[in-house]
């Protein structure tokens, strides 16, 4: 299966996770990192980023997601509009908005999704539609920016967009759930109905800003207490909103000398989700949502959730790790600590093929042709590969064919020898016969043969005719055709020496098959 690279462009941060697509609909978390910067200002610091995750990890997959999480940069509208055919609802959705942007709707991608399907007080068929829109001007310079590093985009989201993701991949089972996102210098609320996306609201807090609101100078019954930026942050990560006043936070300071200036920050936290959540009841003429979920870095301030649900008077919990993402090994125990600050760009990893896209039209058929190209090649390379192997097969098999026909050979050689040397001891045991049966004594007539027989020659036949006094004597010369002549007239020599013969003549010696064959006619003493 794939893996899936997520980026997530933010307003003080760029995130980035490395996920791979398993069987069965479930994920597996391979590499995550983060950024300190703003990448809307300066892209520079992110392109050394992302260039180093991806030699890190040895990333060769070209198709990417992102997501632009900075709420300044997108615009997410709540529309009610009669049924229209969905071929029309583009042209509908855009008339419907001319009257309420700042800019011209053209000159922005418009993606929408229905979030519900209702009948009004008269009987009509109405739709609740979420739109998103984000400036094409804006689009460009992102993946202007990615094509420069080699990487195409597949799928474009907005972080509203990417939690209904993270939902429907969780085993919560509430009707109505409420996701609060506070990021570093913004908060974004999302209502889901049955897990898609029904309300969605920027809000006016941040963690930066609770920092900012508790550092200076306090005034304690020792005197004055000066907090730094650091003492702040050390201050929540440490405490948060510690259950007990009295606890001592730092020196002499109390939580009871900090609560005044953390206040009025919850209290406007409070004010504003009441009020969202007040507003959808009477959007949809129902209830509010029956959970709240808290992620973002500013959503894991220790105590907040109970804060809040003792306001509230409803659940309110950490969002947790969807149940379709496998995150395991060295990762576990670190990814879930921080796995808040990062569902978003997880969402967008996770999202379906037939959910929100503000990727434009012609960006997403660039992509088509660019993956028809790359299967074009990988089909080349297939192609490529299996004609390389039935090439490496063809000369396997000649190699063998080869080796089969030269070890067929040596063995007819082997079988030739076996014959002949078959037909040799036959011809002797031939010429024991005919000895024996004649006047000469077998003993000392073979004796003699077998003493005056060189090495290099090999009998095949031997005739004798007693009456005639005559022994014929058959034979192959084992060595080179030039020195022949030689071994033959030795051959004579020596048999002439013996008292069998009176008189031995060459009658024939010639080559025959490449082997020197020779017939010698010896007249016997008598």
């Amino acid at each position: 299966m794939q893996d899936i690279l997520s980026i997530d462009f933010g307003k003080a941060f760029t995130k980035i996770v490395l996920i791979k697509a398993q069987r069965g609909g479930s994920f597996r978390l391979l590499a995550y990192s983060l950024l300190k910067n703003n990448p809307a200002k300066n892209l520079d610091d992110v392109e050394s980023f992302i260039s180093a995750f991806i030699k890190e990890h040895n990333i060769s997959q070209k198709q990417i997601r992102i997501t632009i999480s900075d709420a300044e940069a997108f615009i997410i509208k709540y529309l009610s509009l009669p049924s229209v055919p969905r071929d029309e609802m583009q042209q509908a959705l855009r008339w419907q908005l001319k009257n309420e942007l700042s800019f011209q709707v053209e000159e922005a991608v418009l993606e929408w999704q229905v979030a519900r399907i209702f009948t009004d007080e008269d009987g009509a068929k109405k739709e609740e539609i979420m739109c998103a829109l984000l400036k094409r001007g804006l689009i460009k310079k992102y993946l202007d920016f990615l094509s420069r590093l080699g990487l195409a985009v597949e799928r474009l989201s907005v972080s509203p967009f990417n939690y209904a993701s993270i939902l429907k991949c969780s085993q919560g089972q509430e009707k109505i759930a409420a996701i609060l996102d506070i990021g570093f210098a913004e908060s974004c609320l999302g209502i889901y109905r049955d897990k898609i996306l029904g309300f969605s609201r920027n809000l006016g807090f941040s963690s930066e800003r609770l920092t900012q609101m508790i550092t200076g100078t306090l005034m304690t019954d020792k005197g004055k207490l000066e907090l730094s930026y650091s003492d702040a942050q050390l201050i929540k990560h440490n405490f948060g909103i510690p259950e007990d006043e009295n606890v001592v936070l730092k020196d002499n300071l109390k939580f009871i000398h900090l609560v005044s200036l953390m206040r009025p920050y919850l209290e406007g936290v409070l004010r504003e989700l009441k009020r969202s959540f007040d507003y959808y009841a009477a959007m949809t003429k129902g209830a509010g949502p029956a959970v709240l979920y808290l992620c973002g870095g500013g959503g894991q301030l220790k105590n907040l959730d109970k804060y809040l649900s003792k306001e509230l008077n409803m659940e309110v919990k950490l969002l947790a790790l969807p149940a379709c993402l496998e995150v395991s090994g060295d990762l576990a125990g670190r990814f879930q600590e921080e796995w808040a600050t990062y569902a978003s760009c997880v969402g967008v990893a996770l999202a379906h093929e037939k959910e929100a896209n503000l990727l434009p039209q012609e960006e997403r058929s660039r992509g088509f042709e660019l993956l028809e190209k790359l299967s074009l090649r990988m089909i080349a390379v297939a192609l490529a590969a299996v004609f390389l192997f039935l090439f490496f097969v063809a000369n396997f098999r000649a190699d063998d064919y080869r080796k089969r026909l030269k070890n067929a050979q040596l063995y007819r050689q082997n079988v030739e020898g076996i014959r002949v040397f078959k037909e040799a001891i036959e011809t002797r045991q031939g010429l024991m016969n005919k000895v024996r049966e004649g006047k000469i004594p077998a003993h000392g007539f073979l004796k003699t043969i077998s003493a005056a027989v060189p090495d290099t020659v090999f009998l095949k036949r031997m005739v004798f005719d007693q009456e005639k006094h005559i022994a014929v004597l058959e034979g192959n010369i084992l060595v080179a055709e030039a020195s022949a002549e030689d071994v033959l007239s030795n051959f004579i020599q020596n048999l002439e020496k013996y008292p069998f013969f009176k008189e031995v003549t060459l009658v024939n010696s010639q080559k025959n098959n490449s082997v020197q064959e020779f017939q010698i006619q010896a007249e016997l003493a008598g």
